[in-house]
């Protein structure tokens, strides 16, 4: 939500220009979007790249032939981390109203509020 703030982005990346509220935020920018290609991770079935081990194993799953249903709506998934994804957002079931409260974040610059997760 805090791109739609760019006149708050005080540190610029140097090798896209993308701007960030801290420092902090860049610099962890920085390891995730401009790692080096040799660093990258390659998937042994279709050669994609990931920036992490952890991102491989998740794409990993996508050629095991799994198929992963939700339980409320029948709609499949060919990842568990994706029906996951979809219990959060898609289903009240998953979740009380309170907790998604609690982890509800207003915005520092508007006020807006948004769905924390």
């Amino acid at each position: 939500h805090y791109s739609v703030h760019p006149e708050y982005h005080n540190f610029k990346c140097d090798q896209c220009s993308k701007g960030f509220f801290a420092e902090s935020e860049l610099m962890s920018h920085k390891k995730k979007a401009h790692i080096a290609k040799e660093l990258y991770y390659a998937c042994e079935t279709c050669n994609q790249l990931f920036k992490s081990q952890q991102n491989l194993k998740r794409h990993r799953e996508l050629h095991m032939g799994r198929e992963y249903c939700c339980e409320h709506c029948g709609k499949e998934f060919k990842a568990r981390h994706s029906l996951k994804t979809h219990m959060y957002y898609a289903h009240a079931e998953y979740g009380s109203e309170a907790a998604r409260a609690a982890r509800a974040i207003p915005c520092k610059i508007c006020g807006k509020t948004l769905a924390g997760t």
